[in-house]
C-alpha cells in the first residue's frame, strides 16, 4: 500500500501512465484494468527500494505492449457475419442481439415501484427504521434492541411491537397484491 503512494504522488510518472494510457485507448477498450496491471507493477517495483525514473518509464511500455499483445490476439466477430441466418423456408433474416439494457430497466422500474410501495407502509421515523432493518436482514430482536436504543422504551416490548408491525405489513401488502392481482410469496 506504501508503494502504491509512493506511484500515486510521483507526478512524473503519472503524467507519463496518462499519456501512454490515452495513446492506446482506441485499441485497449479496459483501460481502467490495464492501469490497475500498470500501478500494481510500478508498486512491486517501488517494493525493491529502487525508484528509477527509466526504469519505471520501461515496466510501463513494456505492460502496454503486453496489454496490445493480449488485445489483438482475441477473436472478434462482427454482427454483420451474424446478420445472415437462413429459416426452414429458406428466407433469410437478420440477427437481432438481446437488448440487456431494456430488462435491467424494466427491473429497476419493478424494483423502485416495490420501495415505494414499502416505503408507503412506514408511517413514523420507527417504523422507516424498522423497514431499513429488515432490509439489512436484521432480526426482530436485534432491531428491538436498536430501537431501544435510538428511540427509548422496553427493548421486549419493542420487539412485540415489531412484530405487531410486520404483520400489519402483511396485511397491506397482500391486499394490495390481491388488489393489483399479484402473485404473492411468503417466506
Amino acid at each position: 500500500m506504501q508503494e502504491l503512494t509512493i506511484v500515486y504522488r510521483n507526478r512524473y510518472i503519472m503524467k507519463y501512465i496518462q499519456k501512454k494510457v490515452s495513446e492506446v485507448s482506441h485499441i485497449i477498450t479496459d483501460t481502467c484494468k490495464l492501469e490497475g496491471r500498470i500501478y500494481s507493477q510500478l508498486a512491486s517495483y517501488y517494493a525493491t527500494g529502487k525508484r528509477g525514473y527509466k526504469h519505471s518509464c520501461w515496466l510501463v511500455n513494456r505492460e502496454i505492449k503486453l496489454a496490445m499483445n493480449q488485445y489483438r490476439k482475441q477473436n472478434v466477430v462482427p454482427f454483420d457475419l451474424l446478420a445472415v441466418n437462413k429459416n426452414d423456408y429458406g428466407e433469410s433474416f437478420e440477427f437481432q442481439p438481446i437488448d440487456a439494457l431494456a430488462s435491467v430497466e424494466e427491473s429497476v422500474i419493478e424494483l423502485s415501484s416495490l420501495n415505494e410501495r414499502i416505503r408507503s407502509l412506514a408511517a413514523t421515523d420507527s417504523e422507516n427504521f424498522v423497514l431499513n432493518a429488515w432490509i439489512d436482514k436484521k432480526s426482530d430482536s436485534d432491531i428491538a434492541k436498536e430501537l431501544a436504543l435510538h428511540f427509548g422504551g422496553n427493548s421486549r416490548s419493542l420487539r412485540i411491537w415489531v412484530q405487531r408491525f410486520r404483520t400489519k405489513c402483511q396485511d397491506r401488502l397482500e391486499k394490495e397484491c390481491v388488489a393489483n392481482n399479484l402473485l404473492i410469496k411468503h417466506a
